[in-house]
């Protein structure tokens, strides 16, 4: 299911996608929030490499399924892997897998994203946004 949300002057905000399969996020979508509510399994979002730089895309576990957001195989994300925050190896993503997980990332216009805000809104049990791949 995708919606756009607009303020009332008509300008969109957030285009929000919820995603149960496979999706690839066309760079034209930004800003964008992906949520897995519907979905019944695991699902990979994959990054647009052509994205301009400052387009915003937000991830949030609604539900407890893998929600995997991917960079593509010629772009990277800039992220924490629990005890660094550093740029990964091209073709990796991040992921959630508890409700609340969330992440926001910025596109820097040459391919990679760099999280601005990675982890749990929800328990303090819950490990967040992970980098792996």
């Amino acid at each position: 299911m995708t919606t756009t949300a607009q303020r009332s002057d008509g300008t969109q905000t957030y285009k929000v996608v919820d995603v149960t399969a496979a999706y690839t996020i066309d760079k034209d979508d930004c800003p964008i929030l992906i949520v897995n509510t519907s979905a019944a399994g695991a699902v990979a979002v994959t990054l647009p490499q052509d994205a301009k730089a400052g387009s915003v895309v937000t991830a949030v576990a609604t539900v407890a399924q893998v929600l995997d957001i991917e960079s593509g195989t010629a772009g990277a994300i800039y992220a924490s892997n629990g005890t660094t925050f550093a740029k990964q190896t091209d073709d990796r993503y991040v992921r959630a897998d508890g409700i609340g997980d969330q992440v926001t990332l910025v596109a820097d216009g040459n391919g990679d994203w760099i999280a601005i805000n990675q982890g749990a809104m929800a328990q303090a049990a819950t490990v967040g946004f992970q980098t792996v791949g």
